[in-house]
């Protein structure tokens, strides 16, 4: 979500107390506090690489389990749009906004 607009109370609402976005800010969110409390217990040099690589696995295996089509979870958020039609914007876009 881009903030082009002045922030004010819906502005707010719409990046917190939206339920949709809500969920896309807490499993990051938790996933970071995960990391920390790994990190904690074990401090091998090999935690932190197999953490990512371990992420987009489980990540793909619940949407496998769901059945959930990855169209859909381009038009949520969940997953970059790697721009198949000339209309979307490039992924990298992203980084543009800040």
């Amino acid at each position: 979500m881009r903030i082009d607009e002045d922030v004010d109370w819906g502005t707010f609402e719409r990046m917190f107390m939206d339920k949709s976005n809500l969920v896309l800010w807490a499993v990051p969110l938790a996933l970071a506090v995960l990391l920390r409390v790994v990190t904690a217990r074990w401090s091998h040099q090999l935690v932190m690489p197999i953490y990512f690589l371990i992420i987009p696995i489980v990540f793909y295996v619940v949407v496998a389990a769901l059945g959930t089509d990855l169209a859909r979870l381009r038009a949520t958020g969940w997953i970059f749009d790697m721009g198949t039609t000339r209309e979307s914007e490039a992924w990298y876009k992203f980084y543009s906004y800040w």
